[in-house]
């Protein structure tokens, strides 16, 4: 996971001394914008994974397979050396000889993998974990905070009800983000999955 080694409460101090408002935004929302590009990014852009192994249970609460992990972040489940199916709570009832994992939108993972597995094998795409105090770091590469700098400004600017100021910033941040994706697309083939 990247860090650029700027925490956000300084990089949010950065930005306020250079946008032009009166009107003042609270901290919680920078650390909300801040939060909403990271989270998007690691989500949806950057390939990065981790794999951990935990022992056998029906259900393992995602707080067991690592910080911050949702359903959606469980990219493959294995069972000793098995691939269990992403499935449904129907597909489980359904098919009962197939093994498959699915959510039980209670905070669990939920494993059906026909026969008792010694480990569970779980791999899943990181993510930075919410920022809440400000003073945990960025993490982007250094050279890509101008794109989340352009974001912010953008919604700093839709606050201040300045729509022509915020409707540029966010044209940049777009334009930014799709270099940014060109960017990430060589960066995961090089390394792989």
């Amino acid at each position: 996971m990247y860090d650029c080694g700027i925490t956000a409460k300084e990089f949010i101090a950065t930005l306020r001394e250079e946008a032009d408002i009166s009107a003042v935004i609270p901290e919680a929302s920078w650390l909300r914008w801040i939060n909403t590009v990271e989270q998007f990014l690691y989500a949806e852009i950057l390939a990065e994974y981790v794999q951990t192994e935990v022992p056998y249970t029906e259900k393992i609460p995602f707080g067991e397979i690592g910080e911050n992990v949702i359903y959606d972040d469980v990219v493959s489940v294995y069972g000793d050396d098995v691939e269990l199916d992403r499935a449904g709570v129907i597909a489980g009832i359904g098919v009962p000889d197939r093994p498959m994992f699915w959510t039980d939108y209670a905070g669990n993972l939920v494993l059906h993998p026909v026969y008792d597995p010694a480990v569970v094998t779980i791999v899943y795409r990181l993510r930075p974990a919410v920022k809440v105090t400000g003073e945990e770091h960025i993490h982007l590469p250094v050279e890509w905070l101008d794109m989340l700098a352009a974001r912010m400004r953008s919604e700093s600017y839709k606050i201040a009800n300045e729509d022509g100021l915020a409707g540029k910033w966010m044209q940049d941040y777009n334009m930014q983000l799709e270099s940014f994706k060109i960017w990430a697309a060589g960066r995961n083939d090089r390394y792989g999955e």
